[in-house]
């Protein structure tokens, strides 16, 4: 292999002299065999010659040069001189050639620069650039329980791809993982009792809410929030529940992860409030950045692959039953088989 990439680059290096404003060839290289390979000698002019080649052709990825530097026993000694990395370095990041720049390659070398630095900006476009999840929104189906004192307030089944096509509020954004809908009777997968419609902010922060997810082919359920009380904020009232951190997932913003479900009210009479919108969504409450869709579906990818079930209480487990139910005979209805 190391005799035709010689052989190659030979023929390229007396090909691109052969065009040089008309001058006379540099001297021949010297040819020689070693075993059963061919190696040759470069005369000074022909290594500058190559080095001026790399560096105008901008071959800086590490592989290109380590190919290079294995054509033979000349080209691996012209690896090893600084000349060469401080060349490439320059004309990488020409701020180098500064009294700080130089500074900084006193006592390393331009060779120790460039491989730490070129690594660290591949790890970071590596880093930055994870693959899309492959759960979609339309795998999914959420599930959201209001109680009051074992009285149902509101209660919620939809499907993803349907949540996310309902109107949210002017402030939200489409690829945000955060959702709203109407909290009204006769909505599609929507039930709310007919009695007990209007509350008082007392009874409203002593709702228990629960927000599930549930995975369509594998009827795998996650709960995100289990809460006995929430925070009132001004007609709204937050419940919030802390999400499991996984260290894996280092490109996700993982510190203070958490679910959000915030229940709106409107005053209809003096002191009592209805319902007006239900919003859900995951979010980091120390930067108060609701993750991006892209972000959440990653997780819960993970948490499904994980089998994590966040069942704590024997009615959680007759929730998920219920909503397993509940999609078996939608399907039946719709005519597919159902996912065992």
């Amino acid at each position: 292999m190391c005799t035709s990439r010689a052989r190659k680059y030979r023929e390229v290096a007396r090909a691109d002299r052969g065009h040089s404003n008309g001058r006379e060839d540099v001297e021949k290289s010297e040819l020689s065999r070693e075993g059963d390979g061919m190696t040759f000698e470069l005369d000074e002019e022909t290594k500058q010659f190559l080095l001026a080649r790399l560096v105008i052709n901008k071959v800086r990825d590490a592989r290109t040069l380590a190919m290079c530097s294995c054509v033979n026993r000349d080209w691996r000694q012209l690896a090893t001189d600084e000349t060469l990395w401080e060349t490439l370095c320059i004309a990488e990041w020409p701020s180098l050639k500064s009294s700080i720049g130089k500074k900084i390659i006193d006592g390393r070398g331009y060779r120790s620069f460039y491989a730490t630095r070129m690594r660290l900006d591949y790890d970071n476009v590596q880093k930055m650039h994870p693959a899309a999840p492959k759960l979609q929104l339309e795998h999914l189906i959420f599930f959201l329980d209001v109680v009051y004192q074992n009285t149902n307030v509101f209660s919620m089944v939809e499907e993803g791809q349907e949540l996310a096509a309902k109107a949210s509020t002017r402030e939200m954004h489409d690829d945000i993982f955060r959702f709203s809908t109407l909290s009204t009777e006769g909505t599609e997968g929507v039930i709310v009792p007919s009695h007990a419609t209007r509350w008082t902010k007392g009874q409203i922060a002593e709702f228990h809410v629960t927000w599930s997810v549930m995975e369509k082919k594998s009827l795998k359920s996650i709960r995100l929030i289990n809460s006995k009380k929430g925070r009132m904020v001004g007609n709204s009232v937050v419940y919030e529940s802390s999400l499991p951190r996984l260290s894996c997932f280092w490109h996700l913003p993982m510190l203070l992860e958490r679910a959000e479900v915030e229940i709106q009210f409107q005053e209809e009479e003096p002191g009592l409030f209805v319902r007006r919108l239900v919003s859900m969504g995951t979010l980091n409450s120390e930067w108060c950045r609701y993750q991006t869709r892209d972000q959440a579906l990653t997780y819960l990818e993970y948490l499904f692959s994980r089998e994590f079930l966040a069942l704590d209480h024997p009615q959680d487990v007759e929730q998920v039953r219920t909503g397993r139910e509940i999609w078996r005979r939608s399907l039946r209805q719709q005519g597919i088989a159902s996912h065992q």
